[in-house]
């Protein structure tokens, strides 16, 4: 595995996190279920990482105003919907500014305005974070994409940029 000059063979857990963030397909098994509100949620990521600072709280507002989830800051994360619970894990990792993003079928249980705010979300990330995402739909990825690879049973069907594959 390559990260930006470094090559890793295998990962050591050490860099996965926060060099590499991962959100799951399923968010539920990713926030640790030890904090009571989706603002202390955000807190951990930060605590395990050694950066809460008196600016903490503050980067946290920024970063759920600009996820549109501001009002879930004092919410429990069990009480949070589907697509509630996918957004605030996307905090968890965001809050930590990984260089690596990736993100496991990010739209599955979103709505359209979700998944519109989610794409500005990804192409505001544009040269500060590489951000590699599994999606079945098309519609999401062929305005995000600098490179795209169709995979069909571990097999490349292909790999270029979103206009070859729309051309093809």
């Amino acid at each position: 595995i390559h990260i930006g000059e470094q090559v890793f063979t295998p990962l050591p857990r050490d860099v996965l996190f926060p060099q590499v963030g991962l959100v799951l397909q399923d968010p539920y098994i990713q926030l640790s279920g030890v904090r009571d509100t989706v603002l202390d949620e955000l807190l951990f990521t930060l605590e395990n990482l050694g950066t809460v600072d008196h600016s903490a709280e503050l980067r946290i507002a920024r970063l759920l105003a600009e996820l549109g989830i501001e009002h879930l800051a004092p919410r429990h994360p069990s009480t949070l919907s589907g697509g509630e619970t996918q957004r605030v894990a996307l905090a968890t990792m965001l809050i930590a500014a990984p260089e690596v993003l990736l993100l496991d079928e990010p739209t599955s249980a979103l709505d359209t305005a979700a998944i519109q705010r989610l794409q500005r979300i990804i192409k505001s990330l544009c040269g500060r974070t590489t951000v590699i995402f599994t999606d079945t739909d098309f519609e999401f990825s062929l305005p995000l994409a600098d490179q795209i690879a169709v995979l069909r049973g571990g097999n490349f069907l292909f790999k270029g940029k979103p206009r070859e594959l729309i051309l093809r």
